[in-house]
């Protein structure tokens, strides 16, 4: 019924975080009521909280029908969070950096893990800060296979042993036992890439058999 409406969208802290878009109007969807799925970007907040506004007008009248309030916490991406703390840790990120611009952002499929990589990675964090066997799990494994990563990163091919593809298969399992559903899904896809030797060939790395 509130069709032709409109959201406003705000920051308590407009002078550390804005929002965009600021307003949008309502539409109904096939099934007769208003359904819509909006992106938005928060800009200016690099850490910390801000409080997101979100008001429902309806048209032609001055006063929200509905205030909702949502507390937005910005923290940091899975690798930063997993190396915290780590004497080398800006090389380290270096070396995934590097490994991301260099190798995965040239080819199709790896413009799609980045993707898949940035659209979960809120829920990574999340789940790193809750879980410290996790993190202490992830950061074992990235540990052992950053030197293949770097010398991939350097153009150069890679062997992942046995071992290595043990971990990480372990890795992405011990992530899928705390995931929501659409991380499961990106994470069973993931695990059927590992265990496909071309995909692994594909961006430089050569797969040991397993037995």
């Amino acid at each position: 019924t509130d069709a032709g409406g409109r959201l406003v969208l705000t920051t308590t802290t407009p002078s550390v975080a804005t929002v965009a878009p600021s307003e949008v109007t309502l539409v109904n969807g096939p099934q007769g009521y208003v359904d819509m799925l909006v992106p938005f970007t928060l800009t200016g907040i690099a850490g910390g909280s801000t409080i997101l506004q979100v008001q429902a007008y309806s048209p032609g009248v001055p006063t929200p029908f509905i205030s909702v309030y949502a507390n937005v916490t910005v923290i940091e991406c899975p690798a930063t969070l997993t190396f915290e703390g780590e004497p080398d840790r800006q090389s380290k990120l270096a070396v995934l950096y590097r490994f991301r611009d260099g190798v995965l952002s040239r080819d199709p499929q790896g413009l799609e893990y980045i993707r898949d990589f940035y659209q979960h990675a809120w829920e990574g964090s999340f789940l790193l800060l809750r879980h410290p066997a996790l993190r202490d799990q992830t950061l074992a494994v990235l540990s052992s296979v950053l030197p293949a990563i770097a010398v991939v990163a350097q153009g150069r091919r890679a062997v992942l042993t046995a071992t290595d593809l043990a971990n990480i298969e372990a890795l992405l399992q011990a992530y899928s036992a705390y995931a929501s559903p659409a991380l499961q899904v990106t994470l069973q896809r993931l695990l059927y890439d590992l265990n496909d030797g071309q995909t692994l060939s594909r961006f430089g790395f050569v797969p040991a058999r397993r037995r």
